[in-house]
Parts: structure tokens; C-alpha cells; sequence
């Protein structure tokens, strides 16, 4: 039997946790010997210390393992994704995991589906239905100065979810994440997010923007920024902030893609419109073939809402000087340029700083200047319609109000980042001096708008349950033109789960044809040490250990699995 080295035995767990079980067994099967078996990986990953429980923080590792870079400061992203739906047994625990993890104060209940009786966990597999999202938390080392190597980011907890909890559920669950990270002598700056309304609602109440917590004041906190400004008319943003806020650009640049794409909208900026026929014109063009534009028949069909790599290709410096031959495709290229500038400005890594600032505010007063041509146009002179209410007239001229929000969101805290970043090396005044930003009317305008229009209130107590997502506050297009979050509605149970005497566990019951259990976890006799990972119950009168993780198989109905084929699986994972 051949042994492996530590470092084999790292490199084979990774492989499998990054190919998967068919590419180990592929590879494994194609080098023999090379690698350890699957029992071999599944055991050292179960005697691994670095287990993840789910819903449980794991604070005294991630200060470890940033204190092993010499890092105090890291950035916390959160973000949800689909999965495929089945209870599992997890035997470091003890507790099921595939349900939807209850919150208590925003915060997940760790191991909260734990019982020794299977009549509970059938109810709980009847009752309470299976997690539709996985939500992580992932938290990135910020280095110093001296340091060149960036650190891996770092898992700081992951649980099952649905879609029911709030944007103070959200904040309740940052400011847990604040108070914990504080206590381990790690500052979290801020936190990412998707655009995903929910999650933008809570940074709207958390940074003051054009929002209001009435029961809690954040400037408690001691460790709040602070930075020092002039009475800059264009900036919006409260001087103290407790969170560096960020929507992810990758997210807003296929929004304002699908937007562009969407069948309700009917963009237009002065006389021009703003449409994907522009672009179709350059595909229909017998004159230019692909080498002149780069495009596809696809990039210009909305099937796939998270195409980043349409987003590139139809903001190319070749796409763009085609489009501005055409005066009548002016519209359409301010558009497109508008969502290259946020690539350029968010995305690219090789973009200074300063070209980021300037990019950055140069998408946010174009928005702005469209935004406030479209309250001072005549309705009559954009729809001959006189049925529509006036404010589905004016959000279907524009981009959704997501979008135009996290643009300004994330122009505001780029500029605050690099104010703190500077403030004491750089006086404040010398942004002004540049003169990059000379747009007060304008600015002075929208500001009394949003202040008049868009104003969001929140009275319930931030530490006590309450329903508060009522979003009424800005009157642009709710729709974010995407598959967020909050369209899986599947039911989410907060069932307690309450530990009994293991006297009780023979009076449960299961009646079969069969007499012998090949191949399954049913046993007569079990260590005393293994006892809590099996159901005491009677089959046929007969006292026997059913391990749980057999229960959770026995008592699934539906078997969700994906194919091996790709093609088949990305299609099964849209259907979900």
C-alpha cells in the first residue's frame, strides 16, 4: 500500500474539492497508485480542524489566519447561490444540514436541526422543506503597505437559506459580524454585495443615504470613519460612516446589460434612443465581419442575465467607434459607454486611481444629468400614450433604480475610501484643485429631488423582529431585469429542536418486507462512542441503530442530483 506525503495529500483534497468527485475518480483511475482513494480523502477531510459547522462564525479562525499574515483590516463579502436540495447528516455536528437555517436576530442558529428522534426529523423533512440557496460569507485580508502577497480569502460561515428575512434581519447580521471581528482585534471595513434589493436597502439605511434609522444611532460605535470634507454639493454621503459599502460591479454591468436588452424598456436620452438594434445593425452589416466588431448573435439575447463576457464585447473600443459612425446611435453609445466606464472603473486592474475617480463620477453625472432631463421633459413629448401613470412614463426612459443607485453608492464610497486612505498624508482641498467635478446646479437639484422623492424611513428597533422591507421610496423601475433572490419563495421553518432521553427512542417504529439491510448503516449493536449518530428505533419488533445519515435517505422522496453531462446540468440548474 503506497503512503503519501502531506503535501500529495493536500494537493489531493484540493482537486477533489475543486473537480469533484467524477475528476478524482477520473484521475485516480487514470493514475494508479498516484493518488489516495476516495475513502482515504473522505477521511482526512473529516478529521480536518477546519470543518465548517453550518450557521456557526468562525471569528477564532479568521483572526488566526489573518494574524498569521499580519493583517487587522479585511473586507467581508456576502452573497446567496442555488443549490441542489438534500438533508445531510453531519457527523462533527451532529445536526442535519439542508434545511433553512433559522435566524435569530439576523444572525443563523448553529446546529439547530439536532435530534435523536426520527420521528422529528420526518416532520421536519415534511414540514419544513429543503434550503434553496447556500449563503457564504467570505472575508478578504487587506495587507499592509510592505506586504506584496495578497491572502486567499478566508470562509467565515456558510447555511442554508430561503428568501424569507429582511434588510434589518441583514443588518442585525453585519453589525454581529462588526462586533465579533472587533473582539478577535480584526476590523472589517466594509461589505459586498450583488445589488440584490434587500442587502441595497440595508446599506441605504446603514450609510444614511437618503435613508433614516430612527431607533439606533450609529455614531455609538467607536471605531466609526470620520473624515473631513467641504461642502461639496455633488457628494451625498454623511462624513461618518461605520461601513466602506460596495455593490459588486460585475453584477451592476449585466443589469445595466439586461436593461438594455428588456422588452419593457424604451431608453431614450433627448431624440435619441438607446436600443440593441444599433448593435444588430452591425451584426446585419454585410460589409463588416466578426474581426471588425467581435460580436455574436448571442450577446444581443437576453437568455443569459449573468453574461459578463457580452458586457465586454459590446463595450469594445471596436464596437464603440462602429456605433459612433452613426449619428443616430448616439444614445446608444452614451449607453455603452457608460457601462464601459464602470468596468473600467471597478473591474480592470490596471486602472489608476485616478482614472477610477474620474470614470467613477463621470457614470454618475451622466445618470444624473439623464435622470434630471427626464423630470424636466414633457411627458408628451416621449409617449403619445395618456393611460400609463405618470410614473411608469418616466422609469421606462431609464435605467432601474438598483442600478442608478449602486452607481452613485459606489462613486461616493470610492471617493471615501481614498479620503481616508489620503486624509493624512494629502489635505482634502487638493480634489478640488483638479476641478474634475464642476457640476453643482445639477447636483444641487437632484439632491432636493432625491431628498423630496426618495427619502427612506425605518422605524421599527434594530434589535427587535419586525417585517420592514416596504420598499416605496424612489419612483424608477423596481425591476432589477436579473434572478435575484427574492424570487424563490420557498417556506422556511424556525421548529425547535429538542434533545429526549434516549429511553424514549425504542418506541419508534418501522415495519418492512425485508430481512437483511446490505448495504445499509443498520446495525445491532453500536460503541458507546458512535451511539449519537444513530436513531434507536424497532424494525419488525426488532431493536436496531439506524445511522442518520441513512434516515436522511430512507425518508427522501425526491432524489435532486445533477447530471455529469454539463449541458443537461446547467439546464436542470435553471429550472430550479
Amino acid at each position: 500500500m503506497p503512503r503519501y506525503d502531506d503535501k500529495l495529500k493536500s494537493f489531493a483534497i484540493c482537486l477533489y474539492i475543486l473537480g469533484g468527485k467524477t475528476t478524482y475518480e477520473f484521475v485516480w483511475l487514470n493514475l494508479p497508485g498516484s493518488l489516495p482513494n476516495l475513502t482515504t480523502i473522505h477521511s482526512l477531510i473529516q478529521n480536518n480542524d477546519d470543518n465548517v459547522t453550518e450557521g456557526k462564525f468562525r471569528f477564532n479562525k479568521m483572526a488566526k489566519y489573518l494574524n498569521s499574515f499580519g493583517v487587522q483590516h479585511a473586507y467581508c463579502a456576502e452573497d446567496c447561490t442555488g443549490v441542489v436540495r438534500r438533508i445531510k447528516y453531519d457527523t462533527h455536528a451532529n445536526s442535519f444540514i439542508g434545511f433553512s437555517t433559522p435566524l435569530s436576530g439576523g444572525v443563523p442558529s448553529p446546529c439547530h436541526f439536532k435530534t435523536d428522534s426520527i420521528s422529528e426529523l420526518k416532520l421536519w423533512m415534511d414540514k419544513n422543506g429543503q434550503a434553496p440557496l447556500l449563503n457564504i460569507h467570505c472575508v478578504q485580508a487587506i495587507p499592509p503597505p510592505n506586504q506584496t502577497v495578497v491572502p486567499p480569502s478566508f470562509v467565515l460561515a456558510g447555511y442554508g437559506t430561503s428568501s424569507k428575512y429582511t434588510s434589518l434581519d441583514i443588518l442585525r447580521r453585519w453589525l454581529f459580524i462588526h462586533k465579533n471581528s472587533i473582539e478577535q482585534n480584526v476590523r472589517i471595513l466594509g461589505f459586498s454585495t450583488d445589488a440584490d434589493n434587500k442587502y441595497f436597502r440595508a446599506m441605504r439605511l446603514m450609510s444614511g443615504f437618503y435613508a433614516s434609522l430612527s431607533n439606533f444611532d450609529v455614531h455609538v460605535d467607536s471605531s466609526m470613519f470620520s473624515i473631513q470634507i467641504s461642502n461639496w454639493s455633488w457628494y451625498f454621503l454623511r462624513p461618518e460612516q461605520l461601513f466602506v459599502f460596495m455593490q459588486d460591479a460585475t453584477h451592476l454591468v449585466t443589469k445595466l446589460r439586461n436593461r438594455l436588452l428588456s422588452a419593457t424598456a424604451a431608453l431614450q436620452v433627448g431624440d435619441k434612443c438607446i436600443t440593441m438594434k444599433h448593435l444588430q445593425q452591425l451584426l446585419d452589416n454585410e460589409e463588416l465581419i466578426r474581426l471588425d466588431h467581435g460580436l455574436t448573435q448571442s450577446d444581443l439575447k437576453p437568455t443569459d442575465r449573468q453574461n459578463f463576457r457580452s458586457c465586454l464585447r459590446i463595450t469594445s473600443c471596436d464596437v464603440l467607434n462602429l456605433i459612433a459612425r452613426d449619428d443616430n446611435s448616439n444614445g446608444t453609445y452614451m449607453y455603452l459607454k457608460l457601462i464601459k466606464l464602470i468596468i473600467t472603473s471597478y473591474i480592470e486592474p490596471t486602472t489608476s486611481i485616478e482614472e477610477r475617480l474620474k470614470g467613477a463620477w463621470t457614470a454618475v453625472f451622466l445618470l444624473r444629468l439623464w435622470w434630471v432631463w427626464l423630470l424636466l421633459v414633457r411627458l408628451s413629448s416621449l409617449s403619445s400614450s395618456s393611460t400609463k401613470s405618470r410614473k411608469n412614463c418616466r422609469e421606462k426612459y431609464f435605467v432601474t433604480r438598483t442600478a442608478f443607485f449602486s452607481t452613485e453608492l459606489n462613486a461616493h464610497y470610492l471617493t471615501y475610501l481614498i479620503i481616508l486612505v489620503q486624509q493624512k498624508q494629502l489635505p482634502v482641498e487638493l480634489l478640488k484643485k483638479h476641478k474634475l467635478f464642476d457640476m453643482n446646479a445639477l447636483s444641487e437639484y437632484l439632491h432636493n429631488h432625491l431628498r423630496l422623492k426618495s427619502k427612506l424611513h425605518d422605524n421599527v428597533q434594530l434589535f427587535e423582529n419586525g417585517n420592514d422591507d416596504s420598499d416605496s421610496e424612489f419612483d424608477l423601475d423596481s425591476d432589477d431585469d436579473d434572478d435575484d433572490i427574492s424570487s424563490v419563495h420557498n417556506e422556511s421553518s424556525s421548529s425547535e429542536a429538542e434533545d429526549d432521553d434516549d429511553d424514549n427512542m425504542g418506541d419508534e417504529q418501522m415495519k418492512t418486507f425485508k430481512t437483511s439491510f446490505d448495504g445499509l448503516n443498520i446495525k445491532d449493536n453500536v460503541p458507546t462512542d458512535q451511539d449519537k449518530s444513530y436513531f434507536k428505533i424497532k424494525i419488525n419488533d426488532m431493536n436496531k441503530f439506524l445511522h442518520k445519515s441513512t434516515a436522511c435517505y430512507l425518508l427522501t422522496r425526491d432524489n435532486n442530483s445533477l447530471s455529469t453531462d454539463r449541458l443537461t446540468r446547467v439546464i436542470q440548474t435553471s429550472k430550479k
